[in-house]
């Protein structure tokens, strides 16, 4: 037998690494000395795995996604597996594509829909874009207009990148452009407010045609929707009315707010939510002011009315409204020539109110009063004409109460016999109503530029002046304006010697005169008229009718 030592020998000189021999623990024969790692590697013992155990089944319950078992918290499931809780047993794919439809457990009892991950990460997105809308909504009513432009493209884009339920998606919509379309009116900008209008329009038509049980949501929480798809309707057609109420079409205004008040009468017999009632009070308001300015005061003063009684059902309603009505209440002095009246029911609205464009509203029809009145309240004329310069530190941001401040400081030049002054604060106002298109502004300066031209002696410029607003005021209708404009019509032509065109307007004068005169007798015989001296606490439950009208028609006719 070879000796251990010169086999050692042999094999350091055959090559740099050698083969170190071991005895054998027993016996004659030699174990070969392996590297320590392969032998460490293949007697390393194996764990027996533990053994998963099937939770028990409940009676119902949802589909998760165990993406990362635990083999503590949970029992193991493949990755991306469906789970139903109300069962447990896995979908019949055991690997789930996220981009797949959600599909429903297959077993018979249970037919539980299946959440997938994008579905949760929708309502993620959703849920995003609901809370930013709420806060635009919140910015909206704080006046806090820089900060709600920006806030409001971003909401529009995450609105048109979500991908999700239709219903959910177009009710999102909805909120997005009634907010935008709210931002847009309270800056006065009429024209540019059309093309989002236009789409608020087609979107509830597309919501009216969906069915909430078309597609079943996932998550209880998508069946949370903002405003409920039959209010929706009422407050789209309210924007609408806000929309026509100050781009003076009048007509629509009043065909809209025919079918809302319709709509909310069919509401109300299924539903006492407290905002059928705002809803109904803010379209009575704007409807209210179309009837002054179409020459149907006796239809407003009942109108009026209706909302006191609204208010009187709701303490919260009339402290939420109480200005407007007292602003209401003097817009209806001034068309029946109360003057007294107007300048208490102004008074007493610009005490009660917080709101800027409400106020600068208030002022600007205030100071028309005093205009009127002569001089009888100088002073405080001044006062209010200084507040509301439209050239230096106008309140608000509102391009229309701009407009009409720069009417009011050009009809208060009129009237002082500063001409040039007042022509030049009337073409400011024309300018800016045929930007945003406020028809009733632009017919008003037209009419009162042709007043002044006519006073000049400048007989062709006023023609050219008092023709377009004759034709603008007949468009809106505006009452008051056709009356003034076929008065000064009259004039004109019988100042240049054409008899026929002079008879003809004459002849318009006659017929506005008789239609507000019988609209004035019946206002003012109303016993609803007395509301007009009312200024503090709550509106009266009754009131006392009256014998006939008590006021002057000089000024009117």
């Amino acid at each position: 037998m070879l000796c251990a030592a010169a086999i050692a020998r042999d094999a350091k000189s055959v090559g740099p690494r050698p083969v170190r021999l071991l005895p054998p623990p027993c016996g004659d024969g030699l174990l070969l000395w392996r590297p320590k790692w392969r032998l460490r590697r293949r007697q390393r013992p194996r764990r027996p795995r533990p053994r998963r155990r099937r939770p028990k089944r409940p009676s119902h319950g949802t589909w998760h996604f165990w993406a990362s078992p635990s083999t503590s918290a949970r029992p193991a499931r493949p990755r991306s597996a469906c789970v139903c809780t109300a069962c447990r047993r896995c979908s019949p794919s055991s690997r789930l594509s996220a981009s797949r439809p959600a599909r429903t457990c297959s077993s018979a009892p249970c037919s539980t829909t299946i959440p997938r991950t994008a579905n949760r990460r929708a309502a993620t997105w959703r849920k995003r874009a609901l809370f930013l809308l709420s806060k635009g909504m919140l910015l909206l009513m704080e006046r806090k207009l820089q900060e709600v432009h920006p806030l409001l493209t971003l909401c529009g884009q995450i609105v048109e990148n979500w991908q999700g339920n239709p219903i959910q998606k177009e009710s999102l919509r909805v909120f997005f452009l009634v907010l935008q379309v709210t931002h847009y009116l309270d800056a006065g900008q009429v024209k540019s407010v059309k093309p989002c209008l236009k789409q608020l329009q087609q979107c509830i038509q597309t919501i009216s045609t969906l069915h909430d049980d078309e597609i079943l949501p996932s998550n209880p929480a998508d069946l949370f929707h903002w405003l409920p798809k039959e209010h929706m309707c009422v407050l789209v057609y309210l924007v609408t009315v806000m929309h026509s109420m100050q781009a003076g079409y009048l007509e629509k205004a009043q065909k809209y707010t025919d079918k809302a008040l319709m709509q909310l009468e069919k509401l109300k017999m299924l539903d006492c939510s407290p905002i059928l009632s705002s809803f109904q009070v803010i379209l009575l308001e704007h409807i209210i002011m179309c009837r002054l300015v179409t020459g149907h005061k006796a239809t407003a003063l009942q109108e009026i009315s209706q909302v006191c009684q609204l208010c009187q059902q709701s303490p919260r309603l009339f402290s939420n409204h109480a200005a407007q009505l007292h602003t209401l209440l003097g817009l209806y002095c001034v068309s029946v020539n109360c003057m007294d009246n107007a300048e208490a029911q102004f008074t007493t609205a610009l005490r009660l109110t917080n709101h800027q464009e409400l106020w600068a509203f208030i002022v600007t029809n205030l100071a028309s009063v005093y205009i009127r009145e002569g001089n009888r309240h100088q002073e405080v004329l001044y006062s209010l004409l200084e507040r509301i310069n439209p050239d230096h530190s106008f309140p608000v941001s509102s391009h229309c109460l701009r407009a009409a401040a720069f009417y009011v400081r050009g009809l208060f030049s009129f009237f002082q016999g500063r001409y040039n002054e007042a022509k030049r604060f009337l073409r400011e106002t024309l300018k800016m109503s045929n930007a945003e298109d406020l028809n009733r502004l632009t017919a008003c300066s037209l009419v009162l530029l042709g007043h002044i031209f006519y006073v000049l002696g400048n007989h062709r410029e006023s023609n050219n002046m008092v023709v377009p607003a004759m034709q603008l005021a007949s468009k809106i209708p505006d009452m008051s304006v056709q009356l003034w404009s076929s008065a000064l019509l009259r004039d004109l032509n019988k100042a240049c010697g054409n008899a026929m065109d002079a008879h003809e307007a004459a002849q318009m004068h006659q017929n506005f005169s008789q239609q507000l005169l019988q609209d004035h007798i019946e206002a003012c015989s109303l016993p609803e008229h007395n509301l007009i001296t009312w200024t503090d606490g709550p509106p009266p439950v009754q009131f006392q009718a009256q014998n006939g009208p008590n006021t002057s028609l000089a000024s009117l006719l």
